[in-house]
């Protein structure tokens, strides 16, 4: 298992199990997203868009009482069927493990999300 701590949260500061490998920032986090099984991630925008892209199966947890993770991002992600949506406060650590057993692994085909940038979606363009 694979820990990212990001740039905020330096990776010695972090207590992990046996086992967890923590890395701080990486700029090419796709590169490991696009290997992994399952991802668990908090609820950004960037992020959850980037593992749709990918077509990985991803848990998130939106920041609570923060609206654009809880509103915006979680309704884009409910709207193309993409990810599990968690809650930190209601979330414990057997329900963590059932929804990482019942999704590691899993084939999604995200297909409704348009990843050819700015061409948009109209058969001209293509």
């Amino acid at each position: 298992m694979v820990l990212v701590c990001g740039p905020r949260l330096a990776p010695e500061s972090v207590k992990a199990p046996k086992g967890v490998e923590v890395l701080g920032y990486l700029p090419n986090l796709y590169r490991h997203m696009g290997a992994s099984d399952l991802c668990i991630v908090s609820g950004g925008g960037t992020i959850t868009i980037e593992l749709a892209a990918l077509g990985k199966p991803f848990l998130y947890f939106p920041l609570e009482q923060h609206f654009e993770q809880e509103v915006s991002v979680a309704n884009r992600n409910q709207r193309y069927g993409v990810g599990v949506r968690m809650t930190c406060s209601e979330t414990s650590p057997e329900l963590l493990a059932e929804s990482v057993f019942s999704n590691i692994g899993k084939k999604f085909d995200y297909s409704a999300i348009p990843i050819n940038g700015s061409k948009g979606s109209s058969k001209k363009n293509q």
